[in-house]
């Protein structure tokens, strides 16, 4: 009886583990051999700043989704950023590699380097641009990330930076635990 309890509890763990990491692809590729830990993308955060609320009601003119992968040992924090409008070029330039991005956490700042630059994508015909890049990050910078709420980032743009409070607060220290 003993046994059958440990048994159970051992697998009820396990499958409680595997049920946190929600992936996109989780494979090992046939040619190098090389694992492939792609997250599925949630919602880090949500913005519409004061003056603008009046006219997104029930829409946020900012979203942040992000993901994190594991590509053969380079791991690696996606941002794909929607903004509600076709000007997002003329009022936030574009997204410069080697520019920072800053992450206020609960236990202090972590500056990320964006690795991909991006000047968005603008879908005329439903009024908004997106914008995707990445940060390459270390294992150090995942240890820094893993058990701490991130309440904020300053993220850099082109033309300056904006501040975003983070609605998502633990999702990327889930996501990294799903990439080890």
């Amino acid at each position: 009886m003993k046994k059958i309890t440990m048994i159970l509890s051992v697998l009820i763990g396990l499958t409680t583990y595997g049920q946190e990491c929600s992936y996109l692809k989780n494979e090992v590729d046939e040619f190098t051999g090389a694992k492939k830990i792609l997250t599925t993308s949630e919602v880090f955060l949500t913005h519409t700043d004061s003056i603008l609320k009046k006219y997104y009601r029930n829409r946020d003119y900012t979203t942040i989704n992000t993901s994190v992968g594991n590509i053969g040992g380079i791991k690696v924090i996606y941002f794909s950023i929607k903004l509600l409008t076709k000007d997002a070029y003329k009022y936030y330039g574009s997204i410069n590699s080697g520019d920072d991005c800053i992450f206020k956490t609960t236990e202090g700042m972590i500056t990320l380097k964006i690795s991909k630059s991006d000047f968005g994508d603008t879908n005329y015909d439903r009024d908004y641009t997106t914008y995707s890049t990445y940060f390459i990050i270390t294992d150090e910078e995942i240890k820094q990330l893993q058990d701490v709420k991130i309440e904020k980032i300053r993220f850099y743009w082109g033309k300056g930076y904006n501040d975003y409070d983070v609605v998502n607060k633990d999702l990327l220290s889930s996501q990294l635990r799903c990439i080890k």
